[in-house]
């Protein structure tokens, strides 16, 4: 994959809740309306690029999980972090 971009979109995360229901439907028109879109996270990242950004999400959940799956790790791989 060398000399390929890296994707993060809204649609590769999820949200499991402190019930351990996971919520898969976190892209939501009102989460990528909510902020200019300088201030989000670009689509795509390339080799060696530095970027800052936000990614939003939306769910009901105070707490719990993000998790991050990209399409191109085929559901297969990603990270997770606590909130």
């Amino acid at each position: 994959m060398q000399g390929m971009t890296v994707d993060f979109t809204a649609t590769d995360f999820s949200i499991i809740g402190p019930d351990g229901i996971t919520e898969s439907n976190v892209d939501t028109y009102a989460a990528s309306s909510c902020l200019p879109e300088g201030d989000l996270l670009p689509m795509a990242i390339g080799p060696g690029e530095n970027v800052v950004g936000k990614v939003v999400l939306d769910t009901a959940a105070p707490s719990g999980v993000v998790v991050f799956k990209p399409w191109y790790g085929g559901g297969a791989t990603g990270w997770e972090w606590p909130f």
